[in-house]
């Protein structure tokens, strides 16, 4: 049992360091219990009860060891996938107490900022790299509070900033006893953006089939083709995270609608067109830049650049430049999706129904970067998957 655990913990480890995606462990499981099923469920063995429980036992098994893993890495997904927020993030052992066992990029560039690139933090101690000590900091809120959010400072020439720690200790069975800690400036629009990512990330469990690879996809082909036309960095970075939001509306579309496996009647299809009016109501009232352009985007990825699209009828240049990307990076990256409606399509398909729609769909200039770069498109959604 030690032994099982330990192997959890390492394969946990190399998702949260990125060396492997969640997906590959679950695919690996799916493969091996269904190997199993086509080798020993047949003639010669389905009427031995005793193989059939060992198929069923495993399969139990590999479900309840993928659970687990999920329970360790959820957090760190969490802040993987919501960089945009001003969060620094950095874990700590509560075995070898303070000794510092990952840290996130953006905790790496505040180190530097605040003077403390010398030395690689991992493996130091958080009151020896932070606050110049050589034991724990009397007020640690890791040994002193079991409260789920604490305040702390961390100082710098500036003085004092505050911040809000959250801690999320892992279960000791794993030999993951580690605390978790997010610190984050206690701002009002810090606040607000947190509270409500948290509500978001809770409403996506009720979206459609694949939405969370599709728009992981679609975040970074949005960036790409922003970069193409030309935008700052800025833009290319805030649209990389806000392409992500573009069917976040579709939470309020019935299950039965969204994983119809045939065409939707008229009624159903007014019904989905919704989900870009739900969407931007979601978004509408943070005032951060970057949910305001998700706000656009969802309002405004099924407008068309000849005025046919939805739900505003907007045309040309009226359509923001951010929806008219994810625009067509949406028909493509979903074209090329196999989804419960329809089968995947052939690149080359893809490739002429994105070209038909230059002038009517598409944004002509946007559409001709983008088939520029066809191959490109193509390579980078499929290391994306």
């Amino acid at each position: 049992m030690e032994a099982y655990f330990l192997i959890i913990r390492d394969w946990s480890r190399l998702i949260i360091e990125q060396r492997f995606h969640e997906n590959f462990f679950h695919i690996a499981a799916e493969s091996l219990c269904e190997a199993l099923k086509q080798v020993f469920l047949t003639k010669e063995y389905v009427h031995n009860p005793r193989i059939v429980q060992y198929i069923h036992s495993f399969e139990r098994f590999s479900k309840f060891t993928l659970a687990m893993m999920n329970e360790i890495i959820r957090p760190y997904l969490f802040l993987r996938d919501f960089d945009f927020l001003d969060i620094y993030a950095y874990e700590i052992s509560t075995i070898d107490f303070g000794r510092i066992t990952w840290i996130d990029d953006k905790m790496k560039r505040l180190l530097k900022t605040l003077g403390i690139n010398k030395e690689h933090p991992v493996g130091r101690r958080c009151y020896e790299l932070f606050h110049n000590r050589t034991v724990p900091c009397p007020e640690c809120p890791v040994l002193k509070h079991k409260s789920e959010a604490m305040l702390t400072t961390l100082g710098n020439e500036k003085g004092l900033n505050y911040y809000k720690i959250r801690l999320l200790p892992q279960t000791k069975i794993f030999e993951l006893s580690r605390a978790l800690l997010v610190i984050q400036d206690v701002t009002k629009e810090s606040k607000v953006m947190f509270d409500m990512l948290e509500r978001l990330l809770q409403l996506a469990e009720y979206r459609d089939d694949d939405t969370k690879n599709h728009v992981h996809r679609i975040g970074k082909l949005s960036g790409m083709l922003a970069r193409l036309a030309g935008c700052d960095e800025q833009f290319v970075s805030h649209i990389e995270i806000a392409a992500k939001f573009h069917d976040i509306g579709k939470v309020g579309i019935p299950d039965y609608i969204l994983n119809k496996p045939g065409k939707l009647t008229k009624e159903e299809w007014e019904s989905m067109k919704t989900h870009v009016l739900i969407g931007h109501q979601i978004l509408a009232n943070l005032d951060l830049p970057v949910i305001q352009m998700a706000a656009n985007i969802a309002r405004t990825h099924h407008e068309w650049w000849n005025g046919g699209g939805y739900p505003n009828g907007l045309k040309g240049e009226e359509i923001p430049l951010e929806g008219r990307i994810v625009a067509i990076v949406d028909v493509f990256d979903a074209l090329l999706s196999k989804r419960v409606y329809k089968d995947a399509f052939p690149p080359e398909k893809v490739k002429e129904i994105l070209l038909d729609g230059r002038g009517k769909q598409f944004d002509p200039k946007l559409i001709d970067l983008f088939l520029a770069m066809w191959d490109d498109f193509l390579a980078a959604r499929e290391s994306f998957q």
